[in-house]
């Protein structure tokens, strides 16, 4: 799998996430992402640049993180900005064909609902 083909997997799971988060908590999801990045040497750091995560999260053409886990949990205060937790797992990287794919077609990302979303500060998003 490229690294072009691994962003567009990560964008529609990032959408996919705010679909699901809409549809629990009934509520408007932004699309415009804060990504909470837990696991990969990575201790909860916000990074708001997708292309950084990717570039976090792509391993190589042939292997991946087996899953990573993906869920929005908090919007601020002037629902603008959605945070989305997102962790790979500890596994040693698999080849694409051995990653979560579930539904196929998702790669390594695994849709997760968080227990609550949280509304914050716009300045926690800064």
């Amino acid at each position: 799998m490229t690294k072009h083909e691994f962003k567009s997997l990560f964008l529609s799971a990032l959408e996919i996430a705010a679909e699901h988060a809409s549809k629990h908590f009934s509520i408007d999801i932004p699309r415009n992402f804060q990504i909470e990045l837990h696991g990969a040497g990575y201790p909860g750091k916000l990074v708001s640049d997708v292309d950084a995560v990717v570039d976090i999260l792509y391993l190589d053409d042939d292997l991946s993180y087996r899953i990573i886990d993906i869920a929005v949990v908090a919007i601020n205060t002037s629902r603008t900005m959605s945070r989305v937790f997102v962790r790979p797992s500890g596994h040693k990287p698999v080849p694409y064909a051995s990653v979560w794919n579930n539904p196929e077609g998702t790669g390594p990302f695994k849709q997760i609902i968080a227990g609550q979303l949280k509304v914050v500060s716009d300045e926690s998003f800064e």
